[in-house]
């Protein structure tokens, strides 16, 4: 008797409004919760793709664009001095070649933050070494250096020749564009493995792009 008693107490508690009331919002409190965090999270994290995409669409066109302005713009100083050392022009296009590097020098610092929000510790570390010690201070700089070193001194002596042969700017176009195509390419793929943009590259693809830019940004000389 006690037993039908305490099972008619049961059904009748769950069949009463107030539990309906109760477990609808149990169900409708946990349940949405889980949805709402659910399409949350996906929203923060299609707002972080769209920013990643956008960093590395801004690290790369920043690299190539001063990389490339400065370099057109000592193909324009050397074209110049060979034309007339002395002229108006030769000096214009020094001050427009040492504006380039300044304006990379300007740059730089964002670029460098946009890359590290890219890529692994490891390969930013990479990257900056390379850009630094091989392309900047192995390439561009003593180019520079030579070249606005003795600008004076070849516009007065009329030894222009011999100026630009002790630079060594006979290939150095090449050379140049050669190293700042390979970090771009492997910046380029690295960053979209990285940040998901494209599917992760295997450690012998990571490799092949190593050995490219070591080959293309040597700083042996030309």
């Amino acid at each position: 008797m006690s037993d039908q008693s305490n099972s008619k107490s049961k059904r009748s508690i769950l069949r009463s409004p107030m539990t309906n009331v109760i477990v609808s919002f149990l169900l409708t409190s946990v349940i949405g919760t889980a949805i709402t965090q659910f399409y949350f999270d996906r929203r923060q994290h299609e707002q972080l793709r769209v920013a990643q995409q956008q960093n590395r669409k801004e690290a790369l066109t920043l690299f190539t664009q001063h990389m490339m302005e400065n370099q057109i713009r000592a193909e324009r100083l050397i074209e110049a001095m060979k034309t007339a050392a002395e002229s108006e022009d030769a000096s214009k296009a020094k001050d427009a070649h040492e504006e380039s590097w300044i304006a990379w020098r300007r740059e730089k610092p964002r670029v460098l933050l946009l890359v590290k929000d890219l890529l692994s510790l490891s390969q930013y570390e990479r990257f900056r070494e390379i850009l630094e010690s091989r392309l900047e201070q192995g390439m561009i700089v003593p180019m520079r250096r030579c070249l606005h070193g003795g600008f004076a001194q070849a516009r007065a002596s009329g030894r222009v020749d011999e100026l630009l042969e002790g630079c060594g700017t006979k290939g150095h176009d090449e050379k140049l564009l050669a190293c700042i195509e390979a970090l771009f390419n492997e910046l380029h793929e690295i960053s979209a493995a990285e940040s998901g943009i494209k599917n992760e590259i295997g450690d012998e693809r990571r490799a092949e792009l190593a050995k490219r830019v070591d080959q293309a940004c040597t700083t042996e000389p030309w």
